[in-house]
């Protein structure tokens, strides 16, 4: 695991943040769906229509110890790891595996596009670290600037953001104020480091920043079932 300081020549919130959501809001996201992603994707549905349970995504799971932890605090629901690389979902695999969880290889925006479009039930969103792309140039890869994001802004599902980057946390609750959503900022400060990377960001004297933003139809403790 590597991980190296945010640096940026960015001192605020991008100043294109506002025309790109508001480009993305008008718009519906259509580029096509990676088949890797698709034949993943099918077989998580058809477990979902055999024993239908809410549903938590870590989106961006890495090796995985978030979602174990996540799949500990959400007993009833399903929670899914989603991560792009191969290695990493290969150690994570090698992790105890609460019979809630399962991981998944896959394009995670369009992952969670086809949960929507199947009607889930989503239950909560994460999005853990790390997160940054710091450079100005790269807004358009960040989470709340992706095409995807209004869609997700817009369901009755909690959200969570943690990151070692004050601005970032800062834009995505930004970017959920657009889309009416409450957001609360805050320093990370559960005691246990819910994935590796936030336990070295900690010992490294790192400030890290949670964005929590409940369900906007069923208000409920973040966290908690």
């Amino acid at each position: 695991m590597t991980a190296s300081a945010v640096s940026t020549t960015q001192v605020g919130p991008h100043k294109g943040l506002g025309s790109v959501l508001s480009r993305h809001a008008d718009t519906s996201w259509r580029a096509p769906c990676p088949d890797h992603t698709r034949r993943a994707f099918d077989p998580i549905h058809r477990l979902l229509g055999r024993s239908p349970r809410p549903v938590v995504l870590d989106v961006g799971c890495g090796t995985g110890e978030s979602t174990v932890s996540l799949a500990v605090q959400h007993p009833s629901c399903w929670v899914f790891g989603l991560d792009r690389s191969e290695h990493r979902l290969r150690r994570a695999r090698e992790r105890p595996l609460p019979s809630n969880a399962r991981f998944v290889r896959c394009d995670a925006a369009h992952f969670c596009a086809l949960a929507c479009a199947s009607n889930w039930e989503l239950f909560h969103l994460y999005f853990l670290y790390p997160n940054p792309y710091p450079k100005p140039g790269h807004l358009r890869r960040r989470w709340h600037a992706h095409p995807v994001f209004p869609t997700l802004a817009r369901l009755e599902a909690g959200m969570e953001l943690r990151t070692n980057w004050e601005l970032y946390a800062r834009e995505f609750a930004i970017s959920l104020g657009v889309f009416g959503r409450q957001a609360m900022c805050g320093a990370v400060d559960d005691g246990t480091p819910i994935s590796a990377f936030e336990r070295k960001y900690l010992v490294r004297g790192e400030e890290c920043v949670v964005v929590r933003s409940p369900s906007p139809a069923k208000p409920a403790p973040i966290g908690r079932d």
